[in-house]
């Protein structure tokens, strides 16, 4: 947060200290923190995906193997 202000003084070329009124970070970096955290949340659920996906694909090849060994057995 210390670094956003020191870009935000940097920016408009304000000598200001800190503590005094000017905002903390530079309100274009609420929409950094907020994508970066839906780009979170998007990875963990491609992770879920993906695991799910693998469940799935295991089951689908013992089912089709089940299938073999009673049409085998019939």
């Amino acid at each position: 947060m210390e670094q956003g202000a020191e870009e935000f003084r940097r920016a408009f070329g304000a000598s200001i200290r800190w503590g005094d009124a000017v905002p903390p970070d530079p309100p274009w970096s609420i929409f950094a923190k907020m994508k970066r955290i839906w780009n979170e949340k998007k990875r963990t659920w491609n992770e879920k995906k993906r695991i799910w996906n693998e469940k799935k694909r295991i089951w689908n090849e013992k089912k089709i193997l089940g299938w073999g060994i009673c049409r085998g057995a019939a």
